[in-house]
């Protein structure tokens, strides 16, 4: 006669030779559960992963443009909120106007690359997304403005 893994009297059930069945089926079926949560868990994981990845290569590129429109030549004082334009000459030299592709007309001298705002964190945005970036830091100032007003309630 082995060990009572289950007392019966304390279960209120006959003692039955399935008893030691059902338990083993219901570990199984643990194990399975078990083995699926983490399994989800560790695919959220991942897919959390990637996408750090994926942020943390937009801002490795967006760091190379900022550097790389910080060093181009420049004779004059770069202010945050203007618009410069990038171009470069024939040399490779690439130099920052304030003159657009537009305002040069047909004699524009060199090779346009793109428009650039000057931010106040000395970051630059693309002309092409300047918009985008306008509607975001306004929505952000709506939510430090309500922020700061719940907690001075």
């Amino acid at each position: 006669m082995g060990v009572q893994l289950v007392n019966s009297h304390l279960t209120n059930k006959a003692n039955d030779s399935n008893d030691l069945v059902e338990l083993a089926q219901q570990i199984q079926m643990a194990d399975t559960f078990v083995h699926a949560t983490a399994k989800n868990k560790l695919t959220a994981i991942a897919e959390q992963i990637k996408a750090l990845q994926e942020q943390a290569k937009n801002v490795l590129e967006e760091a190379r443009l900022n550097s790389d429109l910080h060093h181009a030549a420049c004779n004059m004082v770069k202010k945050p909120g203007a618009i410069y334009y990038l171009y470069k000459r024939p040399s490779g030299q690439k130099y920052l106007s304030l003159l657009s592709p537009q305002e040069w007309g047909s004699s524009c001298p060199h090779t346009f690359i793109g428009g650039y705002r000057l931010e106040v964190d000395q970051s630059w945005t693309p002309v092409e997304n300047i918009s985008e970036k306008d509607n975001e830091s306004e929505l952000m100032d709506k939510i430090l403005h309500s922020g700061l007003a719940l907690t001075n309630t």
